[in-house]
């Protein structure tokens, strides 16, 4: 079974980041932790799309999980997340690096960890912005 041990990683006041040259301030991300088999992803320039994630927590379906700093999934060669939900199981098919990467989660761990992650976005204060703020989805193929 797969972790998914994702947190809030805030950066706020006079504290910045660089992501892939590109700064950003008062923001906040879904963030892998070190535990987590999503940090492979994260690592290699990508950042998690909140909405989406959201969206994957009941329904099985294609999400766009992943995009690029940038928020355009096609500069990083980022694609949709084959989300299936089935037997108390989640299953993510996720190609990377031209390789398909499959990922296995306990359903109500799952559901329980995305929900409190969800959760904590939406107490933020308002000057700090969800990232990416902006996405570009994949062009059709």
């Amino acid at each position: 079974m797969n972790e998914l041990g994702l947190s809030i990683k805030l950066v706020q006041e006079e504290a910045s980041i660089e992501l892939s040259y590109i700064p950003f301030e008062n923001s906040a991300f879904i963030w892998p932790t070190d535990k987590s088999d999503l940090k492979l992803f994260v690592d290699q320039g990508g950042l998690v799309v909140p909405s989406e994630l959201e969206k994957s927590i009941y329904s099985s379906g294609d999400y766009l999980i992943f995009t690029d700093v940038s928020g355009i999934a096609d500069d990083g060669g980022w694609d949709y997340v084959k989300v299936i939900h089935m037997n108390n199981l989640v299953h993510w098919e996720v190609w990377f690096n031209n390789d398909l990467v499959e990922l296995t989660f306990d359903l109500s761990t799952f559901q329980k960890e995305l929900t409190e992650i969800m959760n904590q976005l939406k107490v933020l204060p308002p000057n700090i912005i969800v990232q990416p703020s902006q996405i570009i989805f994949p062009e059709e193929r």
